[in-house]
């Protein structure tokens, strides 16, 4: 009998989308991604709604948005690789409205501590979509709870599991189905 072949994740699915802020990332996945038809990356980061916030690019895993207010430049970091930057952001509510796309069956973020924030602004597509989710929960100690609370206020008939991918805390992973 003939072994039939395996497909790649990107080859599964109808259409992908990655957000990307961090212009080193955004550039690798442009290259890793670009023979695939069905992915596009969008060189922007995932927030509540359209804006520009401070971005520290370290051009790895760990850049992160840092909203700073009108009286402190935030705070002291340090690698000397760190770039601040201004990047755009958008929500996915917003995304898929203007881009009037189908509502996404799966979201996953690990987006350095703003999953609160994106999960907010993918509140519409929640509700109305249910997607399967894969949410980090590493970033900020209460996000294990306070993300799965802001997530059962949208919908109540997401059951939860937790999965753990590292010996630490790291990687932590909710799942929502």
């Amino acid at each position: 009998m003939p072994v039939k072949p395996r497909l790649h994740i990107f080859e599964k699915h109808s259409y992908l989308w990655a957000f990307e802020a961090d212009l080193t990332n955004y550039k690798k996945a442009i290259d890793t991604l670009s023979k695939y038809k069905n992915v596009e990356v969008i060189q922007k980061g995932l927030w509540s709604s359209d804006s520009l916030l401070v971005f520290y690019n370290v051009g790895e895993t760990d850049s992160t948005f840092i909203q700073v207010n009108s009286t402190t430049e935030g705070f002291t970091l340090v690698s000397p690789k760190v770039k601040k930057t201004i990047v755009p952001v958008t929500s996915l509510d917003e995304f898929f409205h203007r881009t009037n796309s189908a509502l996404p069956t799966y979201i996953k973020m690990d987006i350095e501590g703003s999953e609160e924030n994106a999960l907010l602004g993918s509140k519409n597509i929640i509700k109305k979509a249910k997607p399967k989710l894969a949410i980090a929960v590493d970033h900020k100690p209460e996000d294990i709870y306070k993300l799965t609370n802001i997530l059962h206020s949208m919908r109540n008939d997401y059951y939860f599991t937790l999965r753990q991918y590292d010996h630490g805390f790291t990687e932590t992973v909710l799942y929502g189905v």
